[in-house]
């Protein structure tokens, strides 16, 4: 991995926790960031008590998620952000409806994480 010369372990271990878009394990999270399992656990804890990522405890094993919610505040309050009228806003909106449209023809999919 590129980055892990230029970025510490936790650095790298924040990146992947909030790329998540399914549930994963401190253990694939450690994996992917390329870093030891010990230290990993503690960041993806404080992530979820700063309400970034979601953990379930359900199963054998602790996972983290996604929190939903809180992307789509953080998209909501960008889009919101960058329009200077409610005109604006409903024209980037459009365009962006669009651009999934034609996503999903090209690729032939129905979600993001089918690609």
């Amino acid at each position: 991995m590129l980055v892990t010369q230029r970025t510490t372990g936790a650095d790298r271990v924040r990146m992947v926790a909030r790329q998540l878009t399914e549930p994963h394990t401190a253990n694939w999270i450690a994996s992917e960031a390329d870093w030891f399992y010990e230290p990993t656990k503690r960041v993806p804890e404080r992530l979820v008590d700063n309400g970034v990522i979601r953990r379930t405890d359900e199963g054998r094993h602790t996972t983290y998620r996604p929190d939903y919610r809180q992307q789509a505040m953080r998209e909501a309050m960008a889009l919101c952000d960058d329009a200077d009228s409610v005109e604006q806003l409903a024209d980037r909106l459009s365009e962006i409806k669009t651009q999934i449209q034609e996503w999903k023809s090209t690729c032939d999919v129905s979600s993001p994480n089918e690609l």
